[in-house]
């Protein structure tokens, strides 16, 4: 069974967050500061809305384009 959307970031930032620059991400989608480091501090309450959500993966997929494709702008 395909995992949620939603199931796919929250293990992706979760796994991946000891290496990722959250404040970054935050910048970069224009989410509010701190939306995505309250994820962490309350993983049992959902914090991320679904557009948020759908923002964070197209810009995992984007990330992960660009390295695939070999093109440096993100």
């Amino acid at each position: 069974m395909k995992k949620s959307k939603r199931a796919r970031v929250e293990k992706w930032l979760t796994v991946n967050k000891n290496i990722l620059k959250i404040a970054v991400i935050e910048r970069r989608l224009g989410f509010s500061r701190g939306r995505i480091a309250k994820f962490f501090k309350e993983k049992d309450k959902r914090k991320l809305t679904t557009q948020e959500i759908n923002e964070i993966d197209q810009l995992i997929h984007t990330i992960c384009d660009s390295y695939d494709n070999g093109t440096k702008n993100i």
